[in-house]
């Protein structure tokens, strides 16, 4: 076999490996149409550019995607974009080793977005794109040198790898130079997009309420969806919190809705958004800290894998903050250890992407279970007293809490918030928590339940994170009409 023929079938492989990769992973519809975007992006960034010699946006483009979006979308967009841009400047074999170097850029992008917590200023993503450009003009010299026959050795590498320095130099810069200019406002741009898309609400011809957040975090408003295990879970947690009240009643319907879940339990031992759906690892989530409230521990759900199973073989679906915290719950409500779940540790991903005012991506829900979550897996109350007072400076006026910092005061967020509040430091929030009990008894409904909105009507998602925040605030629900 020749150099030539060798090398394309591993390109082929690499390649076909890297789109299933991308594919198994599972992405949102909204990072599909993400990446879409990107890839157009990076080869109007090449064609358009193209009379400029060797100056190119696309290499900042990926870069960007792979730490923005993660490894499997960088790979993708990088991939793409050479493919498509050559339509207009000519296919050949070098095609295979772009779409590699690029997909390869990708990549390097989500490893430096790990490495670096995603705190990389002007300077250092300037910095990396110029090595990255480099590092494309090295990959692209290596196939000068296979792709036209001739010794294959380091000498004449060198020697080829010297005529195209200008070239590869001129990349570089132009790379840094774009990044400079642009880059922060683009990770800030690509940041805010993968907050909100890691949780998607799913149409279906069922009737549905309210759709449940991702670890308390609200959904927008007009969404639809059938959500059964999430809706069962929480609705498990407030009854079991509110049986002070009427226990016998309580008691029972906890006792039913815990037979549902059981029931809705798919044969991997996972749950999906409703019975006979694919399960689902947020689902699982949410139906395993149901039946933990329910005082049924997941370990013991199951006549085959049970959802800790189910969790531990699909660790590498845990890809949200949302995701991790639940988890990380679920664990230990199962007396577990989160430092290893199919050889991961989770708690370890889950600090890196906190921020350094103290929140989890800057979002009220997902600060509060962060909190939650960590206090849960035995971390001192001074590890997250940044965070509550992150948590207690976001409080609205009217003693509430919204989704963010600079949004409407609404039930379910308050009401993580004040869960999240009673188990850190004290001095970060008890006056903060009076203030946000006080705004949930004024937003009851007359019915005595909770809407998100104002005129929304009452749902049993928003009456459960109501109630649980009042009781977490030293409040009897019961008590309040």
């Amino acid at each position: 076999m020749s150099w030539q023929a060798g090398a394309l079938l591993v390109l082929l492989g690499a390649l076909a490996a890297g789109f299933v990769w991308y594919e198994r992973s599972r992405p949102a519809s909204r990072i599909v149409a993400l990446v879409a975007v990107l890839a157009a992006l990076g080869v109007a960034g090449r064609v358009l550019l193209a009379p400029v010699p060797n100056v190119v946006a696309t290499t900042d483009i990926v870069l960007l995607a792979g730490y923005s979006l993660g490894s499997a979308p960088g790979f993708a967009v990088g991939a793409l974009a050479a493919l498509v841009s050559n339509f207009w400047l000519g296919q050949g074999p070098w095609t295979l080793w772009q779409m590699v170097a690029w997909g390869g850029i990708g990549i390097a992008g989500a490893v430096l977005a790990r490495v670096s917590v995603r705190r990389l200023g002007r300077v250092g993503l300037a910095v990396a794109a110029g090595i990255a450009g480099l590092a494309y003009g090295a990959f692209l010299d290596l196939s000068v040198m296979v792709s036209f026959g001739g010794e294959q050795s380091l000498d004449r590498y060198l020697a080829l790898s010297a005529r195209g320095l200008p070239f590869n130099l001129a990349h570089a810069i132009g790379n840094a130079a774009l990044m400079f200019a642009a880059g922060p406002a683009l990770v800030a741009m690509l940041a805010r997009f993968r907050e909100r898309s890691e949780v998607s609400w799913v149409d279906r011809d069922l009737p549905a309420p309210e759709p449940p957040p991702a670890a308390g975090r609200p959904p927008p408003a007009g969404s639809r969806r059938s959500w059964g295990a999430g809706a069962a879970g929480a609705l498990i947690v407030c009854l079991a919190l509110a049986s002070a009240g009427h226990p016998v009643t309580a008691d029972a319907a906890v006792a039913d809705a815990a037979r549902w879940l059981e029931r809705a339990q798919n044969r991997d031992g996972g749950f999906g958004v409703a019975p006979g759906q694919a399960s689902d690892v947020a689902m699982t989530g949410w139906a395993s800290l149901g039946l933990e409230a329910a005082r049924r521990n997941p370990l013991d759900v199951g006549k085959g894998p049970n959802p800790v199973r189910y969790l531990r073989q699909n660790v590498g679906a845990l890809r949200s903050t949302g995701d991790l915290e639940r988890t990380v719950l679920v664990l230990a409500g199962a007396g577990l250890d989160p430092r290893a779940l199919g050889g991961r540790d989770i708690l370890e991903p889950l600090e890196e992407r906190r921020r350094a005012n103290g929140s989890w991506e800057g979002q009220v829900n997902l600060t509060a279970f962060g909190i939650l979550a960590q206090r849960a897996a035995g971390r001192a109350a001074s590890r997250v007293r940044r965070s509550a007072n992150w948590l207690r400076n976001a409080q609205n006026e009217d003693g509430g809490w919204g989704s963010r910092a600079d949004a409407e005061s609404e039930p379910d967020s308050s009401g993580s918030v004040l869960q999240a509040l009673a188990v850190a430091p004290a001095e970060a929030g008890r006056a903060a928590m009076q203030s946000g009990a006080d705004y949930l008894e004024a937003a009851q409904e007359r019915d005595g339940g909770w809407a998100l909105t104002p005129g929304a009507g009452s749902n049993s998602q928003s009456t459960a994170w109501a109630v649980q925040g009042l009781e977490a605030a030293g409040n009897d629900s019961g008590r309040v009409r």
